[in-house]
């Protein structure tokens, strides 16, 4: 076994911490694929698949990793930029979607999946299979502020609230991107906390 020369949690809590890793990467995941292989808009699950893993790459041995930092800034980066505007966003979302229909029932008549459903029907697809992705992000224990932003930007997402997404990914970057600050914020543990702070998000 190796051991790790300046843990910043104890092995209890590492143990605690790699099993919410871990459960992010069942439930939550296979929702996340699930919305990605429908192909109804790659902007959003694109999003979708970078925001719910920040949990997992927190999390994940975190005595070995330290909250893997430049990953997850990275992930945080990427959709932020995307989510300047939440209404420009939105509107990004919705022209892809119709872009993408109109294209597969012109070039793919006869083979597209969604061939004989409406536009409205193809968008309801997405929502519910999405919101799934929501209510499975919600189902993690958090045990700290900074597990539980990352938890409400990705429920936030999964249920086309880009406006609270935003905030949240706009507090989270702050907490992440100093290293030591980072190290502090990842290192909290409460085993309460969950039970003591609501989720924000709308389902």
């Amino acid at each position: 076994m190796t051991t790790v020369s300046n843990p910043i949690v104890s092995p209890e809590v590492e143990k605690k911490f790699m099993e919410l890793a871990s459960l992010q990467r069942k439930l939550p995941e296979e929702a996340m694929n699930k919305v990605q292989a429908l192909q109804i808009c790659n902007l959003y699950s694109y999003a979708l698949e970078h925001i719910g893993d920040i949990n997992h790459r927190m999390n994940e041995h975190i005595n070995s990793f330290n909250g893997q930092q430049g990953t997850v800034l990275k992930k945080i980066r990427i959709v932020r930029k995307d989510l300047i505007r939440p209404d420009y966003y939105s509107l990004d979302i919705n022209s892809e979607i119709v872009e993408n229909y109109k294209y597969q029932k012109e070039k793919h008549p006869d083979t597209y999946r969604f061939k004989d459903l409406t536009i409205n029907q193809v968008e309801r697809i997405l929502k519910d299979a999405s919101k799934e992705y929501s209510i499975e992000h919600s189902k993690l224990k958090v045990y700290n502020h900074i597990q539980w932003l990352a938890r409400e930007s990705a429920m936030a997402l999964g249920v086309f609230d880009f406006k609270y997404a935003k905030e949240c990914l706009d507090e989270l970057y702050d907490m992440v991107e100093d290293h030591d600050k980072y190290l502090k914020y990842i290192a909290e543990f409460e085993e309460d906390y969950d039970q003591k702070h609501r989720t924000y998000v709308r389902m």
